[in-house]
């Protein structure tokens, strides 16, 4: 789920298969090299990720997640940028058009790590708020990949809006084996990193 759906409390999220998101987050932070410039969405995905990178030399993360910036406040090798605008006091997330156009007008990145409320096969990513859709779109549109964090929860879940379709992301981490469907559909897509794995 997103820290940033707007009836949920992130405390109660952050307690969902703890063990097995650590270990998928841990492996995607190998796919952050020193000197990188990530978005990171205000998931709960990516706050376990920033929990992975505190090793990490001369990174940038930048993020809409208050959640996200406190846990690295300690990290002298990591430069944390805040979107800022309208704190959702629930989700301990920046929400509102200021956060969409603050990353548009400002930022880029060599890479996105972000979740989603859903992915289907024909409907691509889906999310449960339009503000949460648009910032998703914004840190997409602003990197150079974009890598899906997706555990098995949200494969084949529908929500509304939708964020991109599935040609848009370039990497996918999820925490069960994909079916020769979904692989299938994932290689038409050129999502050639995909990295399908039970972590």
């Amino acid at each position: 789920m997103s820290i940033g759906s707007e009836d949920e409390d992130i405390n109660d999220f952050i307690k969902i298969d703890v063990q097995n998101k650590e270990k998928c987050m841990r492996y995607s932070a190998k796919m952050i090299k020193n000197g990188d410039t990530i978005f990171l969405d205000a998931s709960t995905s990516s706050l376990h990720l920033a929990r992975s990178i505190k090793d990490k030399k001369s990174i940038t993360v930048i993020t809409n997640a208050e959640k996200i910036v406190v846990e690295l406040a300690n990290c002298p090798d990591i430069k944390v940028i805040s979107t800022g605008g309208m704190l959702h006091q629930k989700n301990m997330s920046y929400i509102g058009r200021i956060v969409e156009e603050t990353i548009r007008k400002n930022y880029y990145a060599n890479k996105v790590f972000f979740s989603c409320l859903g992915i289907t096969l024909s409907r691509g990513l889906m999310e449960a708020t339009e503000t949460e859709a648009e910032i998703k779109k914004a840190m997409i549109d602003c990197s150079e990949s974009a890598v899906l964090l997706c555990d098995r929860k949200k494969l084949g879940r529908i929500g509304v809006p939708i964020i991109c379709q599935l040609d848009k992301i370039d990497c996918l981490i999820t925490d069960i084996k994909l079916d020769e469907e979904w692989n299938s559909v994932l290689q038409k897509n050129d999502v050639s990193n995909s990295i399908n794995r039970n972590c």
